[in-house]
């Protein structure tokens, strides 16, 4: 059997070490096989070997979209990676102090930028400030109006009589043992 095609079936069963073996295999005896660096860049050890795999069938092949987009998704994951660690690497604050400090162009001090308002139709309107919490009392009910008594009457029997419906329920189903 052809090393290439028993290098492909091997990496398709999972078989990497082999599958390496054999597309090496059929590299050595061509170099310029572009299916083969494809094939060995899916079992190979390492993003670098891969790499390598992937210019190599670009080389032979720069029309290869799928290399392309493989190298490029390649390389991405690899800065990002980089990125993380540079992140990591970085050492703790010890104080303010240890903040570099950034000089402040003079334009900024001696020319602040004019403060844009928006129309007054446009203007959030300001809110008053909500007066102190006030306990809940029946001298307060009666002065708030009836209505007020009238619906937080109304919301207590509804929760009342829904309550009732539930032990009800309850107890149809034979709650408690």
């Amino acid at each position: 059997m052809d090393p290439l095609q028993a290098g492909v079936t091997a990496a398709r069963h999972g078989q990497r070490a082999k599958a390496r073996t054999l597309l090496k295999q059929a590299l050595q005896s061509d170099q310029n096989n572009e299916p083969a660096w494809l094939w060995l860049s899916t079992v190979v050890e390492t993003d670098a070997e891969r790499q390598t795999c992937l210019e190599q069938a670009l080389t032979i092949n720069p029309q290869n979209q799928n290399a392309h987009a493989e190298l490029e998704r390649l390389l991405v994951s690899d800065t990002v990676a980089q990125g993380r660690l540079a992140i990591y690497q970085l050492p703790p604050l010890q104080s303010p102090s240890d903040v570099p400090s950034m000089p402040v162009p003079d334009s900024v001090t001696t020319n602040p930028r004019p403060v844009r308002r928006l129309p007054p139709h446009l203007a959030p309107a300001e809110e008053e400030t909500p007066p102190p919490y006030a306990p809940l009392s029946a001298a307060s009910l009666s002065q708030s109006g009836p209505l007020t008594a009238l619906a937080l009457t109304g919301c207590l029997s509804v929760t009342a009589v829904s309550g009732l419906l539930v032990l009800f329920a309850l107890w149809l189903i034979g709650w408690p043992p």
